[in-house]
């Protein structure tokens, strides 16, 4: 072995055997309030920043795009880390840019919940076929219990939807008509007001509904139970630094600091693992194929 053959092998032998390198980490959000979603997440990236410097993450940045491609596209070519949505909506981004399931969000006591369709008991709607000609409320596009869960319930009853520019045109024939209040909350007083004939919600917030309202509105539909969020991580991420998240993500409840950073963020208890990953998308895809099938995403 020559002089240089050896002095490049003692310098091999000398280097630290994990060197950690500077690193910025981006979550990302399909939010059309940019403002309100960068300021819902910075307690968040403010606590990944400080958890995640021993592992060399020097800064943590928050991306907000509108449409799921823009989303999809950032997360393929490594451009966010971290996405945080709901499962329908992530199940399609994961689809089409090929991330991968970490965590999933537990609030109220509950990591699962299904989306309803509502109407008012005294009404004379008494099943979804009885929707035909009539309107029903529905939260936003890229919501899973607000929108396109309950289409998928309204298509499994051989029912077809057509989008209301506003709550005063007409339906077509034959088929439900929907209008998107933009928020929950904005649904919940629609239907107070009667200003539609059935609402979608998920069924916490049908029973604070009903809290408000006891005995007024009825469920005449639900889905099955899926995640409330989910955390999807970037695919060829480092397996190490996948760990580290999670372990951050998992354990900062239980610290003031980060039980603080959580609420911040979406009101919610902890982040906490799947049980099965197969088990939990399988149906989430299932349904997610059918809806691409009818246009509806």
């Amino acid at each position: 072995m020559n002089l240089m053959k050896r002095l490049a092998l003692a310098l091999v032998c000398l280097l630290p055997t994990h060197v950690v390198t500077a690193e910025t980490l981006v979550l990302g959000s399909l939010e059309n309030d940019i403002r309100r979603e960068v300021v819902r997440f910075t307690p968040l990236a403010e606590y990944l920043k400080q958890a995640l410097a021993p592992h060399g993450i020097t800064d943590v940045q928050i991306t907000v795009k509108q449409e799921d491609h823009d989303i999809a596209g950032a997360i393929a070519n490594g451009d966010i880390d971290l996405y945080f949505d709901t499962p329908v909506v992530a199940a399609k981004v994961a689809r089409d840019s090929g991330a991968v399931p970490l965590l999933r969000q537990y609030r109220d006591r509950h990591a699962a919940y299904r989306s309803l369709i509502v109407v008012p008991t005294d009404g004379q709607i008494q099943s979804l076929n009885d929707l035909v000609g009539r309107k029903i409320a529905f939260e936003e596009h890229s919501s899973s219990s607000g929108f396109l869960l309950p289409v998928y319930l309204l298509d499994q009853a051989g029912l077809e939807v057509a989008k209301l520019r506003t709550r005063n045109r007409n339906v077509p024939d034959g088929k439900v008509g929907y209008v998107f209040t933009r928020d929950s909350a904005n649904t919940m007083y629609w239907m107070v007001r009667g200003w539609a004939d059935a609402g979608a919600m998920n069924d916490i917030d049908f029973r604070h509904l009903d809290a408000a309202f006891p005995g007024q509105f009825r469920a005449i539909a639900e889905s099955p139970l899926i995640p409330r969020e989910v955390v999807m991580q970037r695919p060829r991420m480092d397996h190490d630094l996948s760990d580290a998240i999670a372990e951050a993500l998992t354990t900062m409840h239980h610290t003031q600091k980060g039980r603080e950073a959580i609420r911040a963020f979406s009101d919610m208890d902890r982040f906490v693992s799947f049980p099965s990953v197969y088990d939990t998308f399988q149906p989430i895809f299932a349904i997610l194929n059918r809806l691409t099938t009818i246009g509806i995403i």
